[in-house]
């Protein structure tokens, strides 16, 4: 006689029930885990990107491509490793800086994203879940939310406006000795000037002022050799230079207030007693206002930016363009939005 039993009705539920217990525990726990694992993954993924942007960096540098400015690189169409998790992103270089880069990571796929400019390195605690946020689909607003508003794209060298088509900025022009424009500033003490030039020689480079050594006046002359960089600032009739070795790389960046007189952020000199910068008329950029009418010497060289402030505000930013449909170059000036046309000396 078959004497065999099954298992009861309680049993079995004992049995569903303490697999339910496990279950609860254990699912997400490997749930967890396979999170951690895709969050690795896109940190090791998004330092490798960067890895990569800086190695792509150095080789344009060396093709003599543009290396000053904002430098956008898609992990997509300009990495050639393989992305095995289906990212898309952008890494952007930040060289606007002589002395120093930085970089802004821009990572993603359908479930988590890195966005951070890395200071620091990407961790686990950098990932967001995009749900949660606005994913950026293009450059353009990815530089704009970044604090930029002009970038080159990586496989050009042409630099992209953020929010502007008529124009095509350039990185740089050389100007013939024989136009200027006004800046339509009149300088006060409160006054600070930011100049990325390159060549002078000995030219006229911006101020104004109503005759030679009048009170109300302000010039700044540049000279550049092979050896040395030479800038003189005049004010009413007192004067004050600075000399440094010349560094050998464009351009050169000259910062002056009413107190110092820098070069390159590093070379300075303490203006004493402290320049008054007051004058009576506008101010020329590529020339110096006697009275309204240009100084002779009028300046022959490469211009790539330059920034007015008043009281720590943004009030000019002067930068080469040309214009798309006829392809004149001219500055363009992104505070206001507008074109300057050029004035030309003969």
């Amino acid at each position: 006689m078959n004497n065999k039993k099954g298992f009861t009705l309680v049993e079995l539920l004992a049995v569903i029930v303490i697999l339910a217990i496990i279950m609860i525990i254990a699912i997400p726990a490997v749930l967890s885990t396979m999170e951690t694992a895709r969050k690795k993954s896109l940190v090791e993924y998004a330092n490798k990107a960067v890895l990569k942007a800086e190695e792509k960096y150095t080789t344009r540098s060396l093709e003599g491509l543009p290396i000053r400015g904002v430098i956008v690189y898609d992990i997509v169409s300009d990495f050639d490793f393989n992305n095995t998790g289906d990212y898309k992103g952008y890494v952007l270089i930040d060289a606007t800086k002589t002395d120093k880069r930085s970089f802004y990571v821009y990572l993603y796929d359908n479930s988590y994203l890195i966005n951070l400019k890395k200071s620091t390195d990407i961790s686990v605690d950098s990932i967001e879940d995009v749900e949660s946020i606005e994913v950026i689909a293009s450059i353009e607003k990815l530089v704009d939310t970044a604090g930029f508003n002009s970038y080159y794209d990586a496989s050009s060298s042409v630099i992209n406006e953020t929010n502007n088509s008529k124009y095509e900025f350039l990185n740089g022009l050389k100007l013939d000795g024989h136009k200027y424009i006004n800046t339509q500033v009149i300088p006060t003490d409160n006054t600070k000037i930011e100049l990325e030039i390159d060549d002078p020689n000995f030219e006229a480079i911006m101020g104004s002022r109503t005759t030679y050594k009048s009170e109300d006046s302000l010039a700044i002359f540049g000279q550049f050799t092979s050896a040395y960089v030479n800038y003189i600032i005049y004010w009413g009739d007192k004067s004050a230079s600075l000399n440094v070795k010349n560094p050998a790389v464009a351009p050169i960046k000259v910062t002056f207030d009413n107190k110092t007189f820098k070069i390159n952020e590093k070379d300075s000199s303490v203006l004493s007693p402290t320049v008054n910068l007051k004058a009576k008329y506008p101010m020329f950029l590529f020339s110096v206002s006697n009275g309204g009418a240009p100084d002779y010497r009028v300046f022959q060289g490469t211009f790539y930016s330059c920034k007015i402030y008043e009281n720590g505000k943004l009030i000019r930013n002067f930068v080469p363009v040309k214009v798309k449909a006829t392809g004149e170059t001219t500055i363009y000036e992104k505070v206001e939005k507008k074109e300057y046309s050029f004035i030309k000396y003969n």
